[in-house]
């Protein structure tokens, strides 16, 4: 009889060992935990509370809006960090391939390696950009009176927003690198 009685104890004491470390562990944004507490008591409880805090399994309505900016914090500093990557990356193998007799497209900036006759765009290997044809133009017959002429400029001036754009552009496609474009825009604005 003392067994017995001794026996429903040790569930008792148990069971309410599970229930603490499940909701503590459910607090801290886990499932489950409840057998940590079953078998093992305080030192269950005490392994649950060592237990970092996980945001990622806490329901919606459970987050708070703090939580919720330091995760979209975090995505955007990983697309960031794997953006400039992936940029990095595609700089080292251009650079590989145009060291290892690779070439480079005239057309579309393609980099194609050595074995490559002919780029995607269909430009051929060692084809030359077309040269701009020279046009004759008749000269005019002298006047009495010379004509004022208006010089039609090729580059229009961009703004400072368009060159920084511009050059932003290059980066992100690799052509330059973030301290290259940063000291563009630097030198841009004037800082």
């Amino acid at each position: 009889m003392d067994n017995i009685v001794y026996l429903i104890g040790v569930l008792i004491w148990s069971f309410v060992w599970g229930f603490v470390t499940k909701k503590v562990n459910e607090n801290k944004g886990y499932d489950g935990g409840f057998w940590w507490g079953f078998f093992l008591g305080f030192i269950g409880l005490i392994i649950v509370l060592t237990k970092p805090q996980n945001t990622n399994n806490y329901p919606v309505s459970e987050r708070s809006e703090y939580d919720e900016h330091l995760s979209s914090l975090a995505d955007e500093e990983e697309n960031f960090r794997l953006g400039s990557l992936e940029r990095k990356l595609e700089s080292d193998n251009r650079k590989r391939i145009l060291s290892s007799g690779g070439w480079q497209c005239w057309g579309c900036q393609r980099t194609n390696a050595d074995y490559v006759t002919t780029c995607l765009c269909g430009v051929k290997k060692g084809e030359k950009p077309p040269s701009a044809t020279a046009v004759s133009v008749p000269k005019p017959a002298p006047s009495a009176q010379p004509k004022p002429t208006i010089q039609a400029t090729a580059n229009p001036v961009l703004t400072e927003e368009q060159q920084i754009e511009k050059y932003k552009k290059m980066w992100e496609d690799g052509l330059i690198t973030e301290e290259d474009f940063t000291t563009k825009k630097k030198q841009i604005l004037g800082i």
